[in-house]
C-alpha cells in the first residue's frame, strides 16, 4: 500500500485531491462488485488487494492531509477527537445492520446496498475545491525523517499492531468461537458506542494533560483486555470487553493521533503521512503473516497486540 500512496501523491500535485478522493469511492464500488461476481467468476485475489489498496491510499492520504493541515495545533486533541468521532457516529448501526440483512437477504444483497451507498457518496465530493500540494519523493528525506523520529516510528508500527487485530482478526475469531454472524454484528457495534463521547472528552483532555500519560493508561487496560479474550473466549466476554475497549482506545488513539498530526504540521505534511504510511504497512504484512502461520490456532495470536501495547508503553 506504500506504493500506491506515493502515487496518491503525485497524482495530488498534478489534478489536485478532489479527483482522487472520487476515483477511492469509484474503487471500492468496483471492488464490491467483484467481491459480489466473485463465486460465479474466477477472480485473482491478487487483483482485489490491488483495488483495495488503491482505493485506501487514494482515500486515507488526502483525507489525513486535509486534515493536518486544517487543523489547529493548540486544539489538536480536541480536533482529533472529532475526526475520529463523527464517523463513528454516523456508522454506528452499519455493523448490526449489515448482519441482519446478510442473515435475511444474503451476501450478494448487502453488496448491491453497500455499492448504491458509494456511489450516492459520489455527490458531495464532487462539491470539494480544487486543492493541490507540493511534493517531491527523495529517500534522503525519509531517511532524515526516521532519525529524527525513530521512536514514533516505531510506536506507530506497535499501536497499529493493535488497530489491525481489533477490525480483521477479532471478528473472524468471535465468528469462529460464536458461530454467529449476528454476534459479530453487535460487537462492532458496541465498541464505537462506548467510545463516541468519552472520544470526545478525551480529545479535551489530552489539549492539556501529560499525551504519554493517558496513552499508557489506555494501554494498559487493554492489555487486559486482550488476555482477558485469549483465556475466556465466550460471548458474554466478547461482548462485555468490546465495549471497554471502545472507553479505553481513545486513551490511545487521540493523544497519539494529535502527536501524529501535530509532528505532521511541523514537516512537509504530506512528506510525513507517507513515512507514517510505510510504518503502518509494515504493521499489516506482519499482522497478516502471523495470522497465516497461527491460522489453525488463531486465538492465540491475541498475545500479539497484547506484547505491541506492552511495548507501546515505552514510548
Amino acid at each position: 500500500m506504500f506504493t500506491f500512496d506515493i502515487l496518491a501523491a503525485f497524482l495530488s500535485r498534478k489534478i489536485g485531491f478532489k479527483p482522487i478522493i472520487v476515483t477511492s469511492m469509484l474503487l471500492q464500488f468496483l471492488f464490491l462488485y467483484l467481491l459480489h461476481i466473485l463465486k460465479f467468476h474466477i477472480i485473482s485475489l491478487s487483483i482485489l488487494a490491488i483495488i483495495s489498496g488503491l482505493q485506501a491510499a487514494f482515500y486515507w492520504l488526502p483525507i489525513n492531509f486535509l486534515f493536518t493541515t486544517h487543523s489547529d495545533e493548540k486544539q489538536m486533541g480536541g480536533d482529533t477527537s472529532k475526526f475520529f468521532t463523527w464517523p463513528k457516529i454516523l456508522s454506528l448501526p452499519v455493523p448490526i445492520i449489515s448482519s441482519v440483512v446478510i442473515i435475511v437477504f444474503g451476501f450478494d444483497h448487502l453488496f448491491i446496498l453497500s455499492g448504491m451507498i458509494y456511489l450516492f457518496s459520489l455527490y458531495p465530493l464532487f462539491r470539494l475545491p480544487k486543492i493541490e500540494t507540493k511534493f517531491s519523493f527523495r529517500l534522503e528525506r525519509y531517511f532524515n525523517l526516521f532519525k529524527k523520529y525513530t521512536r514514533y516510528f516505531w510506536a506507530e508500527f506497535l499501536e497499529n499492531i493493535r488497530e489491525e487485530f481489533e477490525a480483521i482478526i477479532l471478528p473472524v475469531v468471535v465468528f469462529i468461537t460464536v458461530k454467529s454472524v449476528i454476534s459479530v454484528g453487535i460487537i462492532n457495534t458496541l465498541a464505537p458506542m462506548g467510545a463516541i463521547l468519552f472520544t470526545l472528552f478525551v480529545g479535551k483532555l489530552s489539549n492539556s494533560k501529560n499525551k504519554q500519560k493517558l496513552m499508557k493508561i489506555g494501554a494498559s487496560v487493554m492489555i487486559t483486555c486482550w488476555l482477558t479474550r485469549l483465556f475466556f473466549p465466550n460471548q458474554a466476554v466478547f461482548y462485555v470487553i468490546s465495549i471497554i475497549v471502545g472507553f479505553v482506545e481513545a486513551l490511545v488513539l487521540i493523544p497519539f493521533s494529535s502527536i501524529i498530526y501535530s509532528n505532521a504540521k511541523k514537516e512537509n505534511p504530506m512528506e510525513f503521512l507517507l513515512f507514517r504510511e510505510l510504518s503502518i504497512g509494515l504493521s499489516r504484512i506482519f499482522v497478516y503473516m502471523v495470522a497465516m502461520m497461527l491460522v489453525g490456532r488463531i486465538l492465540y495470536s491475541f498475545i500479539i497486540p497484547a506484547t505491541s501495547l506492552g511495548l507501546f508503553m515505552l514510548y
